[in-house]
């Protein structure tokens, strides 16, 4: 009456792992089905620009709300902030991030735009990686913020479905503004201000509570319509911490309280799936390492075989590359306002 013994191979580490390497098979089943008609959304970390790139060119009906302007050539698409999510809003660091964006683009909330100088140009603090060299001016901010906001709002009114990664639990918090950060001020541009920027770590209550508020959220503008969520847990590492204690360490605890989260709103909610990324490009099962040498960017063979899975579950529509990014360095590049943090390391 061994309660194991009528279990299948995947549940066994030699049986599921060891005796089938390097198959990946059974490691992700999917909760439910994405269809034809289905609209979805990409958003979270630098990791998520992958995934949203692959679903494109596979024929997923990935939505675009705020495309390129004819201007700007398919090339600099990427450096310039157009095409990595299904909106120009940059990388989605935080649960926390994702709650205030959507409470801004309905006009809710108390934040106020935080805008900052370095070198006489302008940034947008709230994604000041999108704009590489930032604006001429406050007042161009101020525009491009407002027809940003638009796009937002009508992303969530449309989207069906939700790819969402999840990538730090460490944040920067403007406490004049009650603003998020994507990164700490001076990284990019600014000028930190001890007392009123202020350093934040979620735990796993707070990432599920938070992510909960967001759906809700939605929800409500959406006249009730409910949207499904697929979460993914980006296996990047922290650029750099500031907690107390070893990047190793945080790295660890930040990954672990994000897939804890991820598991307890996947097993609770009918509408949210899980995907493994994290697990693919991190496990020993892989028998080498899913990273390149500064042993922080995803290889391609990794991103290759997390797509791979995904695809083995939801069966591209086409296996089709439209054109709209030619460049294939382009297909690997990926925009990561976290990266600069080793900046500092020079100074």
């Amino acid at each position: 009456m061994n309660p194991y013994a009528s279990l299948p191979d995947s549940a066994f580490w030699r049986k599921g792992v060891v005796d089938c390497f390097p198959s990946f098979e059974g490691v992700y089943k999917k909760k439910f089905i994405l269809r034809d008609r289905d609209k979805i959304a990409t958003a979270g970390s630098c990791f998520a620009q992958h995934i949203s790139r692959h679903l494109k060119q596979n024929g997923f009906d990935i939505l675009d709300k705020e495309p390129a302007p004819p201007n700007i050539a398919p090339d600099a698409y990427w450096k310039h902030g157009y095409g990595q999510y299904s909106a120009r809003f940059g990388n989605i660091y935080s649960v926390h991030q994702l709650l205030q964006l959507a409470m801004e683009a309905f006009g809710d909330g108390s934040i106020e735009l935080p805008i900052w100088r370095r070198d006489g140009r302008y940034y947008d603090a709230l994604r000041p990686g999108v704009e590489i060299d930032g604006y001429s001016s406050h007042e161009q901010v101020v525009e491009e913020r407002l027809r940003h906001l638009e796009s937002v709002r009508a992303l969530f009114l449309d989207l069906d479905v939700l790819v969402f990664t999840l990538g730090l639990t460490e944040y920067w918090y403007d406490t004049v503004l009650n603003a998020v950060l994507p990164i700490a001020p001076e990284v990019i541009a600014g000028d930190f201000e001890p007392g009123r920027h202020e350093f934040r770590n979620a735990n796993v209550l707070e990432v599920v509570s938070v992510f909960n508020e967001f759906q809700k959220y939605i929800q409500e503008k959406r006249d009730g319509t409910i949207f499904r969520c697929i979460l993914t847990v980006s296996p990047v590492p922290l650029t750099a911490t500031y907690a107390n204690r070893h990047v190793i360490v945080s790295t660890s605890a930040s990954k672990s309280i994000l897939r804890a989260a991820a598991a307890h709103l996947q097993d609770s909610q009918g509408q949210i799936d899980y995907f493994p990324s994290y697990e693919i490009v991190t496990h020993p099962c892989r028998r080498s390492s899913g990273f390149e040498e500064n042993m922080r960017t995803v290889n391609p063979e990794a991103v290759a075989d997390v797509m791979s899975v995904f695809f083995g579950q939801h069966k591209p529509n086409s296996a089709r590359n439209d054109g709209e990014y030619p460049n294939q360095d382009i297909d690997l590049y990926v925009n990561c306002e976290e990266e600069r943090l080793e900046a500092v390391l020079d100074d």
